[in-house]
């Protein structure tokens, strides 16, 4: 049965040996599903993200002080210390490029499930720099489907379609549309 290729997730993976762990992959914290209801119900609340980048906003953690305050019984605290320490968030991160085909979006968006905003083109930093370290060749071997097409057309493409059910000849009219407007 052929594999298709999606948009999204891009290729698979091919020999990943060159690679080095910098440390523990460890980021069972934020998949709790706990933590992960603290992060949707907060940004419910103030309408902003609990984290900034890796880490988590100052207002975030006195956020959860005051919530804990309310509701005795809840202790998060010490876990969301721990996904701070042991930089869970960058964790899941390298672990999803290191060990499946997901895209930068599909990254961002996974982590968006948890509750959670990284930004696809952080994500595609993290890559190049930390897990390739810079070795463009390899970068582009695993993350093909962002070389595919000009790098504007990402807007154009619809993430869910199967790479067969792209029409190609009118995403590249439409990528040449765009770059003669500007």
């Amino acid at each position: 049965m052929k594999e298709k290729q999606y948009i999204e997730y891009g290729n698979k993976p091919k020999n990943f040996d060159h690679l080095q762990k910098p440390f523990k992959l460890n980021y069972k914290n934020i998949a709790d599903t706990q933590i992960q209801l603290i992060f949707k119900e907060y940004k419910r609340e103030t309408g902003r993200s609990p984290n900034y980048g890796m880490k988590f906003r100052e207002n975030f953690i006195e956020w959860v002080k005051d919530y804990e305050i309310r509701n005795r019984d809840f202790k998060i605290l010490p876990k969301l210390k721990k996904v701070n320490t042991n930089k869970e968030i960058l964790s899941f991160i390298i672990d999803k490029i290191q060990n499946t085909y997901y895209s930068n979006i599909a990254i961002s968006n996974l982590l968006k499930q948890f509750g959670l905003f990284i930004h696809p083109k952080t994500i595609g930093n993290i890559s190049s720099e930390l897990v390739f370290k810079n070795n463009i060749e390899a970068h582009k071997e695993r993350m093909s489907h962002i070389y595919a097409y000009h790098p504007k057309s990402f807007l154009l493409l619809p993430h869910i379609l199967p790479y067969e059910q792209l029409n190609h000849e009118y995403l590249y009219n439409r990528v040449l549309e765009i770059l003669s407007i500007q």
